[in-house]
């Protein structure tokens, strides 16, 4: 699992992605170039639309249990993104799922690590699953095998 924010490009096949016109075909082009280039079939590489921390806006809820005060934040966070989708949430500079995330709440920056993963941990598969289909087919292609 990678993060296609900020993904180097001297990552495998980024010319070629970097051409698609949409973040999702840039990630499964990325996808696809990583495991020709391994060349390894017991890898199945999953790039994140757009960084861990879209998975966390399938319940910013869970944010909220962990990061006392920030109720309110939160809040006006999930209204400001309430027209996308997760795995919509783009990667810009200052768009980014987890820049959003710090310019509402400043301590995540320092608290991702200990917060991010129990996070989305209690958020769950299911609705993880049910939020960000491009996350779902990876999961479904690891359970195929």
């Amino acid at each position: 699992m990678l993060d296609l924010y900020a993904l180097p490009g001297t990552f495998p096949g980024w010319l070629q992605a970097d051409a698609c016109s949409t973040a999702l075909q840039k990630a499964t082009a990325l996808e696809s170039a990583l495991q020709c280039d391994l060349g390894d079939p017991r890898l199945i590489p999953y790039i994140q639309l757009h960084e861990f921390e879209a998975l966390l806006f399938c319940d910013l809820g869970e944010l909220r249990t962990r990061i006392s005060g920030s109720g309110p934040a939160l809040e006006a966070l999930a209204r400001s993104v309430a027209h996308l989708d997760p795995e919509d949430i783009n990667q810009g500079p200052a768009t980014a799922p987890s820049k959003r995330i710090i310019q509402h709440i400043p301590i995540y920056e320092k608290a991702k690590v200990r917060v991010g993963a129990p996070a989305a941990a209690a958020i769950g598969l299911p609705r993880l699953r049910s939020r960000c289909p491009h996350f779902n087919a990876w999961i479904e292609r690891l359970e195929a095998i």
